[in-house]
């Protein structure tokens, strides 16, 4: 079978594509990954390490990593140093497994193996794309079979979606059908709910209420001293809809048809409240109803959660996308500088704390956690004509202005880069460091920060690979008209390696015109 080519235009909108080819590897060129690495390294102050050190790394990942090429230097670049710092977060346990964690240093609110469950599900999103698929299959039974199973409900996160998707990659649910009862029995703790103590951040009922919503506290999504406070927030709720989805699907898949009911009603309540107390056609945005029963007016970054998790939505939500486009006026939305605000720049609560301020206060600061939310949001919202004005070109803009945001200028004027925990969307400065430098704490523990997607809106989002369990393989990219060419080499899926090139003349790399899809192995 010869090479097919076929224009992006054409490719968006085909639902499975079958192009099995056996024909060599178009690698991205070879020395690439080496001359970035070295500078990483080089670039490196590597007080920490688990079980990959700086001098694996290029081996590491040259095994593991699909290669990625494109005419955006600060997206390539950006690429791959997140997968740098990621394989730093790969550590092994006592028992041999595997876990991911957040933090490098160990922190104390960690638990097991310096485990934080907050951001699980981002590493599993981001972590899909592995070759070796061992990593997240041993921590996924760590969460959910071994040491990590008692501190699943201390923080929200979205294990049955993230977890879905990885097998969807993988092309095997093999993992998901052995650990089935206990995916259900944490969805079932978590409608069920628990009071929590009265504490300096305050408390709420915790679980689903009689209004069909669930009430989380904000600090639980990792979002503390937030503009909304606690009550029915909308990324809780958005991702519990989706873990119900997600139970449904599986039980349908493992013959549990009873199973499958439960969810698919749950779900349906769960879609049916957040639709209709969540949103506000006057403030045009998913919002928080508080522990008052009252909806909130502060929009939060975190509202896109709907999209997020795919949500079938209406094109009328679509008017929430505006917020995220550059506004007339000065400060309104989240579009700054250097990326996209956690609140709405134009609400009274909105406000940046430096050196004397909570180093955890999402009120303003840029948050990675969040952005990429809303960008892999946005990137699902375009897809299913639910954008409102965004434009795939607006989509590409904004994974840009967040990959340069990867960046930090060291006291001796160099810059390199750069992942920590927050930053000042005005200035660039990362306001957690600046913090803990100003209170004489130089541990550098939000450096390489574990806690958000960057290589996933790159393979999902502009080039487009839309895993699943069918056939063939979906390809429906985001990448903006002004790129002439780009190419995706050794992306593992289904047992194979897939290579996606798009050459709009086809004198770059000698394939034709348009995309072309091989199967390598």
């Amino acid at each position: 079978m010869g090479t097919e080519n076929l224009d992006s235009g054409r490719i968006a909108g085909m639902c499975a594509m079958a192009l099995m080819l056996s024909v060599s590897a178009l690698a991205v060129r070879g020395d690439m990954l080496s001359e970035y690495v070295r500078q990483f390294n080089a670039d490196d102050d590597e007080r920490y390490t688990n079980a990959i050190p700086n001098t694996a790394a290029e081996a590491f990942l040259r095994e593991n990593i699909p290669m990625f090429e494109c005419p955006d230097k600060e997206i390539e670049r950006t690429y791959y140093f997140r997968w740098w710092t990621y394989r730093k977060h790969l550590r092994r346990t006592a028992d041999g497994g595997w876990v991911v964690t957040e933090f490098l240093p160990d922190v104390s609110w960690a638990r097991t193996n310096n485990t934080i469950f907050c951001a699980m599900g981002h590493h599993l999103m981001e972590g899909r794309w592995l070759r070796d698929g061992a990593f997240l299959e041993s921590y996924l039974r760590f969460w959910f079979k071994g040491a990590g199973r008692p501190h699943r409900r201390l923080y929200t996160s979205w294990p049955v979606y993230a977890a879905l998707e990885w097998a969807k990659v993988r092309g095997d649910d093999s993992l998901l059908r052995e650990l089935y009862d206990s995916l259900c029995e944490y969805f079932d703790v978590l409608e069920k709910g628990w009071w929590t103590p009265t504490g300096p951040l305050g408390h709420c009922p915790l679980g689903r209420w009689k209004n069909g919503l669930f009430g989380v506290e904000d600090w639980r999504e990792g979002c503390e001293l937030s503009a909304s406070g606690h009550g029915n927030r909308p990324l809780h709720n958005a991702v519990m809809w989706r873990e119900a989805e997600g139970l449904a699907e599986l039980g349908r898949r493992f013959g549990r048809t009873d199973a499958a009911a439960k969810y698919e009603a749950k779900a349906a309540i769960s879609r049916r409240a957040i639709l209709e107390r969540l949103w506000s056609p006057e403030r045009a945005f998913f919002m928080t109803v508080g522990t008052n029963g009252v909806q909130g007016t502060a929009r939060e970054l975190q509202g896109y959660a709907p999209w997020y998790v795919d949500m079938p939505l209406d094109v009328s939500h679509g008017a929430a996308w505006q917020w995220v486009l550059r506004q007339a006026g000065g400060r309104v939305g989240f579009r700054a500088r250097y990326g996209l605000t956690t609140t709405d720049m134009s609400d009274p609560g909105f406000g940046i704390f430096r050196i004397k301020g909570e180093d955890c206060r999402w009120n303003g600061p840029t948050w990675p956690f969040a952005s990429s939310i809303a960008l892999s949001g946005l990137a699902n919202a375009l897809r299913s004509g639910t954008a409102g004005p965004a434009t795939k070109e607006d989509f590409a803009e904004l994974v840009h202005e967040y990959a340069a945001a990867h960046r930090r200028k060291r006291e001796d004027g160099k810059t390199v880069c750069w992942i920590d925990e927050n930053m000042d969307p005005f200035t660039g400065e990362w306001l957690a460091r600046a913090i803990h430098i100003s209170r004489g704490v130089v541990n550098e523990r939000g450096k390489d920060y574990n806690h958000s997607t960057f290589c996933d809106l790159i393979i999902s989002g502009l080039v487009g690979v839309r895993p699943s369990f069918g056939p063939g393989i979906e390809v429906r990219p985001l990448a903006p008209k002004s790129w002439d060419w780009y190419r995706l080499s050794n992306l593992p899926y289904h047992g194979q390696m897939v290579d996606i090139v798009f050459d709009r003349t086809g004198t770059r790399y000698g394939c034709g015109k348009g995309m072309t899809i091989r199967v390598t192995k």
